[in-house]
C-alpha cells in the first residue's frame, strides 16, 4: 500500500496520521515553539491580542507534549510586557504569586490599556481645544501665535510689546520693526 495513506481508511486513522505529521514532538520543534512563545509581545500590540497569542502558543507546546502550568503562562505574560505596562508589571512583581491568576493579570492589563487610551484622548482634546479662534482675524483652527508666524504684517500691526518679547518672534519681528521705525539715510 501507499506509504502516506493509512491502511485503516477511517477518519480516526487519518486524524492520527495527520497529527503525527504536523504535531511533531522532536526537540527542534519544541525549541522553535518555546522561542516563539517567549518572544511574543510586540510594541503597541493590544493586550487581548497579546494574551491570546501567549495562550495559543502554550496550547501548541501542550500539543507537542509539554505541559505548561497556568502560573508559568502568567509569569511569561508579566515578563514579556512592553514599556507601556511597566507600572503594572512592577505591581504584579510585588504580589504573592500563588494568589494571582491569568484572569486577574489580563483584567489589570486591560484596565491599564483603557486608562492609557483615555489619557491619549484627553491630551488630544486639550491640544485641539487650544486651537481656538484667532484674535487677529476670525478664522478657526489656529491661535494668534500661529497667525503671527504666518503673517508678519498682522504681528507688526498688533502692537509689538508682547509679541517682541516672545522668544520665537524675536528673530523675525524685531529686525522688521527696527527697520520700519528707524530713520532712513538722509533723514
Amino acid at each position: 500500500m501507499n506509504k502516506g495513506v493509512p491502511e485503516d481508511p477511517s477518519a480516526h486513522a487519518y486524524w492520527v496520521k495527520l497529527h503525527n505529521i504536523y504535531q511533531r514532538k522532536s526537540l527542534s520543534s519544541v525549541v522553535v515553539k518555546l522561542r516563539q512563545w517567549v518572544t511574543c509581545m510586540q510594541d503597541g500590540q493590544p493586550v487581548q491580542e497579546f494574551i491570546g497569542r501567549v495562550e495559543s502558543r502554550a496550547r501548541d507546546l501542550q500539543g507537542a507534549g509539554i505541559e505548561i502550568p497556568e502560573k508559568l503562562i502568567s509569569a511569561l505574560v508579566v515578563c514579556n510586557l512592553d514599556s507601556r505596562f511597566h507600572s503594572v508589571a512592577t505591581a504584579l512583581d510585588c504580589q504573592d504569586f500563588d494568589h494571582i491568576s491569568l484572569v486577574t493579570i489580563t483584567s489589570l492589563l486591560l484596565n491599564e490599556e483603557a486608562r492609557q487610551g483615555q489619557d491619549i484622548a484627553s491630551t488630544q482634546a486639550n491640544i485641539a481645544g487650544k486651537k481656538r479662534r484667532c484674535k487677529v482675524h476670525p478664522h478657526l483652527g489656529h491661535t494668534d501665535d500661529q497667525c503671527y508666524a504666518q503673517h508678519l504684517s498682522f504681528a507688526l500691526a498688533a502692537g509689538s510689546r508682547d509679541i517682541i518679547n516672545r522668544d520665537k518672534f524675536k528673530t523675525t519681528i524685531m529686525p522688521l520693526k527696527l527697520h520700519l521705525t528707524s530713520p532712513g539715510p538722509g533723514m
